[in-house]
């Protein structure tokens, strides 16, 4: 069964570490168990691209409450302060606890510059 990406936008600001979260819902609408499941959030310059030369960054998913099917993204500082405050693209990919990966969401990623320093 082919699974069609959740197709999201999400801002960002420059050199922020709040958590990126998602909630996986099975196909009722009830949660998912994610337990042995893991997520990789990826974050490049194209939208489509061929490899991996143009990625900017990765960061691995974090189970928050995988019996509820929450889950969490946690860039670093360094990650976001790093980074030019354009539009990015990002997906996520889950990968299940039988080994099977699919791309469960994708979009642009806008990160806002910041004021502060």
């Amino acid at each position: 069964m082919a699974v069609k990406p959740q197709q999201t936008t999400l801002e960002y600001t420059r050199g922020d570490t709040d958590p990126i979260e998602f909630t996986r819902l099975n196909a009722d609408g009830s949660r998912k168990d994610i337990t042995g499941f893991s997520y990789r959030f990826t974050v490049d310059t194209l939208p489509d691209p061929l490899g991996a030369a143009t990625n900017v960054f990765t960061v691995p998913g974090t189970l928050i409450d995988a019996p509820n099917g929450e889950l969490a993204f946690l860039p670093t500082a360094v990650q976001t302060d790093q980074t030019a405050p354009k539009t990015y693209y990002y997906d996520v990919e889950e990968t299940d606890a039988a080994g099977r990966v699919t791309t469960i969401a994708k979009g642009e990623w806008r990160l806002k510059q910041d004021i502060s320093k």
